[in-house]
């Protein structure tokens, strides 16, 4: 009896041994976090942008007149905005004011007319990022608004002595189509160079002293913009 307990001793720790050496010789189980559903991000922006314009306008009028060779000059704007991006899309409200762009035409015999136009913009604006590629983020975009258009300084200097025309102003809708490529200088700030045609509507003078005004139509702009957008993260 003595010689069987024994070997049934040796036999229980030479087991117990074999299973801890078997244990130890298991890899350790690596238990990984779920994966889960990844969301586009969104972030807020604000922005601030400078402008090159160069104006244009369709027609304009002196009492009912056509005027003729009715042009506007070149102007820069300035303005900013805040802004909401999701994953590819881009939502922002925008508000511009453009210095006043010089007004000039004649009447032949009647009238040979100058002033000054100048304009506030407000926009709502949707963009598509079309990708990035070594931080070069191209996009294009629309906007829908209203435009504020003033006159002022407008005369008649034929026949002399020049005669002055009072101011005007008048709220006309506006949209604007976009195009243009982000930089990435740091991941919070991105410089945007574009290009924008924007379409203002019409400019009305007061009148003159005989009841006479002068009226611009169609006014547009064919602007470069360059601007810097922050994000606020």
């Amino acid at each position: 009896m003595r010689i069987a307990k024994t070997v049934a001793c040796v036999a229980s720790i030479t087991l117990a041994l074999s299973a801890s050496a078997g244990a130890a010789d298991m890899p350790d189980i690596i238990q990984q976090p779920a994966v889960g559903l990844q969301e586009l991000g969104s972030t807020w922006y604000l922005r601030g942008d400078i402008a090159y314009r160069a104006n244009g306008l369709s027609d304009a009028d002196w009492n009912g007149a056509p005027i003729s060779g009715a042009g506007l000059g070149t102007t820069f704007a300035m303005g900013g905005g805040v802004g909401f991006k999701s994953g590819w899309l881009r939502f922002d409200a925008t508000a511009d004011y453009a210095w006043p762009a010089g007004f000039q035409g004649t009447v032949p015999g009647a009238a040979n007319l100058a002033g000054n136009i100048d304009s506030l913009v407000v926009l709502a604006n949707v963009y598509a990022d079309l990708g990035t590629w070594h931080a070069l983020t191209p996009y294009v975009g629309a906007g829908l608004g209203a435009a504020l258009v003033r006159t002022s300084g407008f005369t008649n200097i034929f026949p002399q002595p020049a005669e002055g025309i009072s101011a005007g102003q008048q709220w006309n809708m506006a949209w604007a189509l976009m195009a243009g490529v982000g930089y990435n200088i740091t991941p919070c700030v991105l410089v945007d160079l574009g290009y924008r045609y924007l379409h203002l509507g019409d400019a009305p003078t007061g009148v003159d002293p005989f009841g006479i005004a002068v009226a611009a139509h169609g006014i547009s702009a064919n602007e470069v913009r360059l601007g810097v957008r922050y994000t606020m993260e």
